[in-house]
């Protein structure tokens, strides 16, 4: 009768099996890879966020949909600030959407580059900008990111690091705490 079987079953095993305790991360295919990191830095606003801890209103968040009513927010002004133009403003923030900022960001976290992103944008919006201003986008894309999410993007950066000297090692990563107290309840 547990909401998450799998979950309790791991819980379960760990506390038998491993001599300590390991909490399992809740994963609800919005935003695995952020709850982990929410997890890592203890950051409870990023852990409601994406649904790691329960949000005060006791809705279901998405941090995609954060990230987009934060990026239309600054783009508006970075866009009116370099172009003096509202045109181009005004198409990324009537055209950008949920699926769109998921395809900038979900990816962003593996190592997603800036060509590949303004190649992107260009597939999607080829009907409203160039290619120049496609890349414009998505360097200003990335740029909201390192302000805003810098931890997130140097913790990507550290984790990939770990990874290469690992694999030049030959040695697996994992990736995991331990907590030393639990109690079940």
């Amino acid at each position: 009768m547990a909401k998450h079987p799998f979950q309790f079953l791991s819980y379960l095993y760990a506390l038998s099996y491993g001599g300590g305790c390991y909490i399992p991360i809740t994963q609800d295919a919005s935003a695995s890879a952020y709850q982990i990191m929410s997890y890592f830095f203890l950051d409870e606003i990023l852990g409601m966020k994406t649904n790691l801890l329960p949000s005060k209103d006791g809705n279901i968040n998405d941090i995609y949909s954060f990230i987009l009513e934060e990026l239309k927010e600054f783009l508006k002004k970075e866009l009116l600030e370099e172009s003096q133009d509202p045109r181009l403003s005004d198409i990324v923030c009537k055209e950008f959407d949920r699926k769109i900022v998921k395809s900038i960001f979900m990816p962003k976290i593996y190592g997603k580059t800036l060509m590949s992103t303004a190649k992107d944008l260009k597939n999607v919006l080829s009907h409203y900008l160039t290619h120049k201003e496609c890349f414009k986008v998505a360097r200003l894309c990335f740029k909201f990111w390192s302000l805003n999410y810098h931890k997130l993007e140097n913790l990507s950066k550290l984790i990939g690091n770990i990874g290469w000297v690992a694999a030049t090692r030959e040695r697996p990563v994992y990736y995991k705490i331990l907590i030393q107290r639990c109690r079940i309840i």
